[in-house]
């Protein structure tokens, strides 16, 4: 009896459960009718009592009591029986998921600032605190290892059970809701408490939380999460692909394009620089603000190759902090710097100030890896000049070359104001072939006698990236024309004179008074310097375009020579014209190489994500000559294939680019279709993934675990409130396995000792009462 009065006070301890029983075998309307009889009884006696009415009262109370109590324990014989119950499970769950090593978990020791990993959060909290062993006194704690799989733990204790194979593939997904079913199904038919997980809330794979947690209600078992990580997005820059050159002259600007891919929860500004991997010097630097709606960007940087040779530069990421995964911050690329020699070809009619200055810059210009050897081999065709200056200027050459062989050793043709009266048509022929055939570059400088507009009619007109029918001379010669890039110049090597774009080199330039005008531009026709007249009107002023093989470059003004009274124009003039010749000379750096690369950006995506894939032709003058000339086949694994167009790079002659959206799930292999090439086509191979991967989303997931909780019945907790767990669980139902022999009250002391307890009571106060 004093064992269940303390199962009332405290509860029942672990596996034994006490309950009151009677073996009354009448109605019972008849204990009533014998209770009130014998109250009737007591009253009829009391009643006929002198004495105060309160002493009266509480004596007859008193036995009223007693006549109850023998009537509980001897007509209805109550018995306590104790029964051996089952303990009530309690399922603990920990996400080992490889996501869960993520140190950014303040640990549970008070004050300490650093930060833990998520696991050994939960391992403090289950093994240090003492969380499993203050459950196991009032639960059949079981405990699992969930990730790519369900795991159970034998030995909670055991420093062994903790262990993490990093090796292991079930680390590398987090299938939690299929866990949570598995384990659901296993407690079908148990007594079960609750379920207890432990997890960023992170799923890669398989069915959500909230589904499982579905099938946990059905069998009333509620399920407590608690959110292991911190809810503000994970921090991860990376760099996803460079582009840019392989290979360019000494002195020239390297370009290269660092594509980026950024993960953040808050405005910030991330640095992209590029050095040498021999020296910690920066060639370039650049920093961009990244939000957290910018998943990818692309930054430019561009440095002046000043040393021949074979440089293997490094490009690096810096954040104010450090992110997530730092072994993506760093990439490799090599750049080959040369010193060939470039042959230019150079057609003018007259000696004019801008044929003048151009002529004397490019007879002097030297090699510099080669002290002594010029850099340009000049041929020049001028063709109003004597017959004797020949023999004065070594420059000069009599005629433009009439056979293709000897025209094809040059590499830049540079045609200025040309008179068309001695140009036939046959050498309009050549100089078309040597572009489109040939692969050569062509400059065209706009002049105000004959050029673009005496070539209407002529073949040389479809190599202009403007026509000449709509080029127009300038309305007043006398304003003058403020230079200014435009958006695809400031990215653009070609026109950039300074350390970068942002120096105002060419808003400094002295004006020019002179220019042709286009109104319309060709399609392909790419403007990179336009001039601004004082009334705001712009004008293209510097076009590029690439034609059949080859590229075309054309200024709209003789006046160039006006920038070399810039208080840095020799330097800016000169960089400025081999800049071009350099440009159009590209191919020349190729040698014999050929070949065709294919590339896509990465090599997993998850659906709904673009792939980006890339084809360099590694010689440009292979080259389609269409801007859409290149196809590539996708093929899934299940043999299904789709074609895709890839376009032309602004500035690139030889590099084109396509976005293909990633819809269905699988392996996947892209090779080049179009233009047909000899041998095996360039391929590559990628992958779409349901999930990035462990690594794709570090952010604790709180509202996917609170829905869990909430679906089955259960609470969620952050790691803040964790604590309060403990208090929150349910007791569970416990399952009867036997009942011990019933005890009957009546044979218990403490009944006897009740019984005379109240006898003794109402003696005493008969005696005081005077009714003894």
């Amino acid at each position: 009896m004093w064992n269940f009065i303390r199962d009332i006070l405290v509860g029942s301890p672990p596996g034994l459960q006490r309950r009151l029983v009677h073996d009354y075998p009448w109605p019972h309307w008849t204990a009533v009718l014998l209770i009130l009889m014998g109250w009737l009884f007591v009253w009829l006696i009391y009643r006929r009592e002198t004495g105060r009415r309160s002493l009266r009262l509480a004596a007859a109370l008193l036995r009223a009591a007693a006549v109850l109590l023998l009537v509980a324990v001897f007509l209805y014989g109550w018995q306590v029986v104790t029964d051996v119950t089952d303990v009530p499970d309690l399922v603990v769950l920990v996400d080992d998921s490889s996501s869960m090593l993520h140190p950014d978990v303040a640990p549970p020791d008070v004050g300490s600032r650093s930060r833990i990993s998520r696991w050994e959060w939960v391992q403090r909290r289950l093994r240090g605190d003492g969380w499993l062993e203050t459950w196991r006194e009032r639960y059949r704690v079981k405990l699992f290892r969930i990730a790519g799989d369900v795991r159970p733990v034998a030995e909670p204790q055991a420093d062994d059970s903790w262990q993490w194979d990093s090796q292991a593939t079930v680390h590398q997904a987090s299938r939690l809701g299929e866990a949570l079913r598995s384990v659901v199904e296993q407690q079908r038919g148990r007594p079960t408490a609750a379920i207890v997980l432990f997890s960023d809330g992170v799923v890669t794979d398989g069915i959500g939380l909230a589904e499982a947690a579905a099938d946990a209600r059905r069998l009333a078992i509620p399920v407590y999460t608690v959110g292991v990580g911190d809810p503000k997005p994970s921090r991860d820059f990376a760099i996803t692909d460079i582009l840019g050159d392989d290979a360019v002259f000494v002195g020239d600007v390297a370009h290269f394009d660092v594509r980026l891919a950024a993960r953040t929860g808050e405005k910030e500004s991330l640095s992209v620089r590029v050095r040498r991997k021999e020296s910690e010097q920066v060639l370039a630097e650049r920093s961009v603000p990244i939000t957290p709606d910018t998943p990818t960007l692309t930054v430019p940087l561009a440095f002046r190759a000043d040393t021949v040779g074979d440089w293997e530069l490094v490009f690096e990421l810096e954040a104010a902090r450090t992110d997530t995964n730092p072994g993506n911050n760093k990439a490799e690329r090599r750049l080959s710097v040369r010193d060939e020699m470039l042959r230019v070809l150079y057609v003018q009619q007259y000696p004019s100030f801008d044929y003048r200055y151009l002529k004397q810059l490019l007879e002097r210009g030297l090699l510099p890896g080669r002290p002594g050897q010029k850099a340009i081999q000049l041929h020049v065709v001028l063709q109003e000049a004597d017959a004797e200056i020949a023999s004065i200027d070594a420059s000069i050459i009599r005629a433009f070359p009439v056979d293709r062989g000897e025209l094809y050793r040059y590499d830049v043709v540079v045609f200025g104001d040309v008179d068309p009266a001695y140009f036939p048509s046959s050498l309009v022929d050549n100089l078309v072939a040597f572009v489109e055939e040939r692969g050569g570059g062509l400059v065209v400088i706009a002049g105000p006698r004959h050029t673009p507009w005496a070539y209407r009619a002529t073949r040389l007109a479809r190599l202009l990236p403007a026509p000449p029918e709509q080029i127009f001379p300038p309305s007043d010669s006398r304003s003058g024309y403020q230079v200014a890039l435009t958006g695809l110049g400031r990215s653009s090597p070609l026109v950039q004179l300074g350390a970068s774009e942002q120096e105002g080199v060419w808003s400094g330039m002295p004006p020019l008074y002179w220019m042709a005008q286009a109104r319309q531009l060709r399609p392909a026709a790419r403007t990179l310097l336009e001039a601004r007249a004082p009334d705001g009107t712009t004008w293209p002023l510097l076009l590029v375009q690439f034609v059949g093989a080859g590229k075309v470059v054309m200024l709209m003004t003789d006046e160039s020579f006006r920038w070399a009274r810039h208080p840095d124009g020799e330097i800016y003039y000169a960089r400025f014209w081999l800049q071009i010749l350099r440009y159009l000379s590209r191919s020349k750096l190729w040698g014999n190489q050929s070949g065709v690369e294919l590339e896509v950006e990465r090599e997993r995506y998850q659906p709904g994500e673009v792939a980006t894939i890339t084809v360099r032709f590694l010689d440009e003058r292979q080259a389609p000559v269409a801007e859409d000339g290149v196809t590539v086949l996708i093929e899934h694994s299940n043999g299904q294939r789709q074609s895709l167009v890839l376009t032309r790079d602004s500035l690139r002659r030889g590099l084109f680019r396509g976005g293909w959206p990633a819809r269905s799930e699988g392996e996947y292999r892209v090779w080049l279709a179009a233009p047909v090439l000899s041998g095996q086509p360039p391929a590559a191979r990628f992958s779409v993934v349901a999930s990035g991967g462990e690594q794709a989303r570090l952010e604790l997931d709180g509202e996917q675990l609170r829905r869990c909780a909430e679906v089955s019945g259960g609470k969620y907790f952050t790691i803040d409130q964790a604590d309060r767990l403990l208090e929150h669980l349910p007791a569970g139902r416990k399952v009867r396995i036997e009942s011990l022999p019933p005890r009957p009250l009546w044979n218990t002391p403490l009944v006897a000792m009740l019984f005379i307890v109240l006898l003794t009571a109402e003696w005493i106060i008969r005696k005081w009462g005077g009714m003894v």
